[in-house]
């Protein structure tokens, strides 16, 4: 971009915010800043990837894609070497807070935290970033405040969202309200008032995914520099995008377009006429839905699946090719222009030159990739919108090219769009307002109906959320992708464990995120995930070998007569019983 475009940005802003310089000391270490730690750290871990790259749960990806992914030695994108001496330094410091009366050498855990725990899902960090199972960090909180004291090291190995680090830190910075009412939980129980203060964390997980977005939760942000970032890069797309978001309302002026509603097209399976699942399945004036289609012109009715499939060739601007796949037409824009309309005049977008990056891999095999290979999708871009492959992959450019001090964030925020952002977001007009339901949960199914969300309008809405989510965030953990089953952690060095362990067969994590993780260009190997996965030849026995050799390993590195927290659900009484 040229510098008159920069002059959009609000550059003077941004120097305002820049901070001066300060020494960084990291792990005994001084540096003049914190970029020059970045720096250093990075250019170590470097050396030291092609011994990590022989340890088990080593991701998927190029060595430039893992360093540009880390932000040693806090933060590795594969396993942390310099874990050994954040546990050295954490026990040094442990020393210093029982001189301060802070923490006892007697201290000691007579039994189980047993009291019941009711926290709700409608805080800031929780909905920042969805995940395919979350636990609250406030519920695990309770736990670490009653099984700990402050400065105590704490493991999880399968971090999932990072909430174990959030807990950890937030134990020394509680919100008021966090604060109270786990007071009030321990005196209702009749448990000591907690001792508050901060502990670490040492997180880890198979999947490149989960540790993007745990080190995002689990490191300080400058929000007002974020924020100011944010502002430009939406200058940016809505002076190059805008014009794919706009419609013209009957009496005149710009309407907004919030969302786009595409409907699959099948053929009477009696006359063979085309017919528009939307137009058929849905009464908007007397509110009733349709179990079945009935055909227009020869009057037959049939279920959806009864009828026949349209697949047609469609060209892919950004390979240059053809593929088929199954036909689906935009039959109803939803749009604001002093109040909110929907229309059925779709407009016709003129797309410029496609600039940035947009994943185009495959999705190979897997247990759950069936659901985008029946519409015809075998490729990750494939699952985008055509307009929204290019407001992606421009802002992909911004962020990595010019913005590149602010790329951990505004991927966070980059990814925790996504979901919103693909085919598989079900239309459902018998909701009413709620008719936007999101992705079929556990699934990569592109249903009937699907949702085309203006992408411009997502990263605004997820970069507030998220800005304010990282504000209440902390730091002081490290964080890692490594299998459970082996951490390189010290024997007995972990003071409690909090573990909440993949739920058998009900979710296929590795295939779930690879979507997410072909942006990141850096993706699981799930050679030891533990699933019960078909693709994977992995059953009950394969399941339960894996989690032996993961509790076999929190059992050595936990220190004699402390405790570890198991969070499971599944349905399935094998599952249990294996576990």
């Amino acid at each position: 971009m040229g510098n008159t475009d920069m002059n959009l940005f609000r550059d003077e802003e941004l120097e305002e915010v820049k901070l001066t310089p300060e020494k960084v000391i990291c792990l005994g270490l001084e540096f003049e800043s914190d970029d020059a730690r970045r720096a250093y750290f990075r250019d170590e871990l470097r050396k030291k990837l092609p011994e990590l790259r022989k340890i088990e749960g080593f991701p998927i990806g190029e060595d430039d894609d893992i360093i540009n992914l880390s932000e040693p030695p806090y933060y590795t994108a594969c396993p942390n070497p310099w874990l050994n001496d954040f546990i050295a330094e954490w026990e040094q410091d442990k020393v210093e807070l029982e001189r301060q009366g802070k923490r006892s050498a007697e201290f000691e855990v007579d039994g189980p935290y047993t009291d019941g725990i009711k926290v709700g899902k409608n805080s800031a960090i929780y909905n920042a970033h969805s995940y395919h199972t979350k636990v609250p960090h406030q519920i695990i909180m309770r736990y670490i405040l009653h099984y700990t004291q402050p400065g105590d090291i704490i493991l999880d190995g399968f971090m999932g969202t990072g909430m174990t680090g959030v807990a950890a830190t937030a134990c020394g910075n509680p919100d008021s309200e966090s604060k109270n009412s786990i007071e009030k939980d321990y005196e209702n129980a009749g448990y000591m008032t907690p001792n508050w203060g901060a502990r670490h964390a040492v997180c880890g997980d198979l999947s490149p995914l989960c540790f993007h977005i745990s080190s995002n939760y689990n490191h300080k942000v400058n929000s007002k520099k974020l924020r100011l970032v944010v502002d430009a890069i939406l200058v940016a797309l809505n002076k190059r995008f805008s014009h794919f978001y706009e419609i013209k309302p009957p009496y005149g002026g710009v309407g907004h377009i919030n969302y786009i509603v595409w409907s699959e097209v099948v053929a009477c399976n009696n006359c063979g006429k085309e017919l528009n699942v939307h137009d058929l399945s849905y009464n908007y004036k007397t509110k009733i839905l349709y179990d079945k289609l009935k055909c227009p012109y020869c009057g037959t009715e049939q279920k959806r699946t009864e009828a026949e499939s349209i697949f047609e060739y469609v060209h892919d601007d950004l390979n240059h090719c053809n593929y088929k796949e199954l036909k689906y037409v935009p039959c109803l824009i939803n749009y604001s222009a002093q109040g909110r309309y929907f229309s059925n005049d779709i407009p016709n977008t003129q797309l410029p030159n496609f600039e940035g990056f947009v994943p185009n891999n495959t999705f190979g095999e897997g247990d759950k990739f069936g659901d985008p290979y029946r519409v015809g999708c075998h490729t990750i871009s494939q699952v985008y919108p055509q307009r929204t492959k290019y407001v992606l992959g421009y802002l992909y450019k911004l962020i990595h090219d010019d913005y590149k001090e602010y790329k951990k964030e505004l991927m966070f925020i980059f990814t925790s769009m996504l979901p919103k952002l693909t085919k598989m977001n079900r239309y459902m007009p018998q909701h009413g307002s709620r008719a936007l339901v999101g992705p079929m949960a556990n699934t990569l199914y592109i249903p009937p109906q699907y949702v085309e969300n203006n992408p411009i309008d997502q990263f605004e809405y997820q970069a507030n959320k998220v800005i304010k989510a990282l504000e209440q965030c902390n730091e002081g953990n490290a964080v890692q992708v490594c299998s459970a089953s082996r951490s390189s952690l010290p024997d007995n060095s972990i003071d409690y464990i909090f573990t909440d362990p993949p739920f058998g067969a009900n979710i296929m994590y590795s295939e779930l995120n690879t979507i997410a993780e072909s942006w990141l260009k850096v993706k699981t190997n799930n050679k030891e995930e533990a699933i019960s996965n078909k693709t994977q030849h992995k059953g009950i026995a394969e399941y339960q070998s894996i989690m032996i050799s993961c509790l076999k390993e929190y059992y050595r590195v936990l220190k004699p007569g402390h405790w570890m927290t198991v969070e499971f659900s599944n349905t399935s009484a094998s599952f249990w019983n294996s576990l």
